[in-house]
């Protein structure tokens, strides 16, 4: 079903609640591509961090995967199996909230590599 079509039953079935869900997240700022071109951006910082250390090739793949199960809604999984930065599975119930959890970890990747290079170096700042 469409967004504009649920939000429609929502109004017709007066469940208020729900709407007001479905509106807040109709009028996110940020589109699915431009999500989408902030992990890219993203994985690409990470990705050049972690080529000067020894790494395997697990670190260089970030997921995002969909679920269907009998019987239950759809679940979005954010998946990354690494050497470098942590081992991630985190559980999503859209799309939209996996990009921005995705974001969130590939943030948080970027900064701890960054930190971790800056330590081996001894720079007391953070890696410039």
């Amino acid at each position: 079903m469409s967004k504009m079509k649920e939000m429609y039953s929502a109004m017709i079935e007066g469940d208020v609640s729900s709407l007001a869900d479905m509106l807040e997240d109709y009028r996110q700022p940020d589109t699915e591509a431009q999500l989408d071109q902030q992990i890219e951006e993203l994985a690409a910082e990470y990705q050049y961090l972690i080529a000067t250390d020894h790494h395997k090739d697990k670190d260089c793949h970030w997921y995002i995967t969909r679920t269907w199960s009998y019987g239950e809604d759809q679940l979005w999984s954010i998946i990354h199996h690494g050497y470098c930065y942590k081992d991630v599975d985190i559980v999503c119930s859209s799309y939209r909230e996996a990009q921005q959890t995705l974001i969130e970890e590939l943030s948080s990747a970027v900064e701890e590599i960054k930190m971790s290079i800056a330590n081996r170096n001894g720079d007391e700042d953070g890696y410039e």
